[in-house]
């Protein structure tokens, strides 16, 4: 079985897991099975074609939303044909028992197997070279001299170990005080402080996420008073920042100003940012096209916006319990000056 990857893959959680059930999963050893008996060569030649389509078929609903009962159906059909082709191998193997070489048949299941798992091990040390071979050259590039260069690589390789994860993000940058220890045992301890950090990351984002699910619904709010409840905090606040970039980059094209028809512009899509279509977002244009702002309400009632009070860069950022009832500068839930962030407690959760 062929292996199609590229290193930096192996570091993803689950990578591995992924590629053992792919070989020794339900579907290939179904797909195997069913291929030990076969039809006469007319069979063959009808099938075929009749398949071809009805996977082409299956490929296209699944593109379409509109097609939901045309892919139930051509999915059912292909769970009834497995089914059929299963059953037919078995008669074939049981009215032919002389003819099957069990031993044979067994290698062919087992030998892709054990190649694969043969395999993984090179690919992991292949992933960690590549790793390494990129975070050594982060190192180079922060470095204000070469020639403590290696007690750099060495501090790193001891704190990172084998473990892709950690190799990884020093490939991605935020490595200087590593890359500048002037002793291995300084860049040992600035690897683990890295690692420290993103382990700090990962335990406040799993308990964002667990808390999205624990307070979904609820109106309490904490000690600085603010909601709980933040569905769809994050999605806001990027989609409405995207809106913001996307007025500044169009300000100046002719007629010059904030276009009031931007959101048809973008197709009110804004499902990169994890928002559905349509967006809910509410946005208005001053009549001189000097000012703009937008406003979206989240599940949990509260309102977040940005806007400008006058050419870009300008920006006023504001959530609360309530839309804003003018635009930037002339609405006092704005506050007195843009870029301050007092009256927009819950934009940089």
């Amino acid at each position: 079985m062929a292996i199609d990857t590229k290193f930096p893959d192996a570091s993803k959680s689950g990578f591995f897991g992924e590629i053992v059930g792919g070989v020794i999963g339900i579907t290939i050893l179904v797909e195997y099975f069913v291929n030990l008996a076969t039809f006469s060569f007319w069979v063959e030649l009808i099938l075929q074609p009749v398949l071809v389509i009805l996977t082409v078929l299956l490929v296209v609903s699944e593109r379409n939303d509109d097609s939901r009962m045309v892919k139930t159906t051509i999915g059912t059909i292909f769970i009834l044909f497995a089914a059929f082709l299963i059953v037919y191998s078995i008669r074939e193997l049981l009215m032919a028992p002389a003819q099957a070489d069990i031993r044979f048949h067994a290698l062919q299941i087992v030998w892709p197997i054990l190649l694969t798992l043969w395999v993984l091990p090179l690919i992991y040390a292949l992933a960690v070279i590549s790793g390494y071979q990129m975070a050594f050259l982060r190192v180079s590039q922060s470095q204000d001299e070469s020639s403590g260069a290696w007690k750099s690589r060495l501090g790193m390789i001891l704190a990172f170990g084998i473990r892709l994860k950690w190799i990884r993000e020093a490939e991605k940058g935020g490595i200087v005080h590593l890359a500048r220890a002037k002793s291995v045992w300084q860049a040992y301890r600035a690897g683990r402080e890295i690692v420290s950090e993103k382990l700090s990351e990962t335990r406040r984002e799993n308990e964002y996420q667990e808390n999205l699910i624990r307070f979904a619904g609820s109106e309490e709010v904490d000690g600085e008073g603010r909601p709980l409840d933040k569905r769809e905090f994050r999605e806001t606040v990027a989609a409405l920042n995207w809106l913001y970039t996307c007025h500044s980059g169009w300000y100046s094209r002719e007629p010059q100003g904030y276009k009031a028809d931007l959101l048809a512009r973008l197709g009110d899509d804004f499902s990169m940012h994890g928002l559905s279509k349509p967006s809910g977002i509410t946005m208005h244009v001053f009549e001189d096209g000097r000012r703009w702002y937008a406003w979206r309400r989240t599940p949990c009632g509260r309102h977040f916006a940005i806007g400008a009070g006058g050419p870009p860069p300008d920006q006023w950022l504001y959530d609360g319990p309530e839309p804003p009832s003018d635009f930037p500068g002339m609405g006092p839930e704005w506050g007195d000056a843009p870029f301050a962030d007092e009256f927009a407690p819950n934009w940089f959760d």
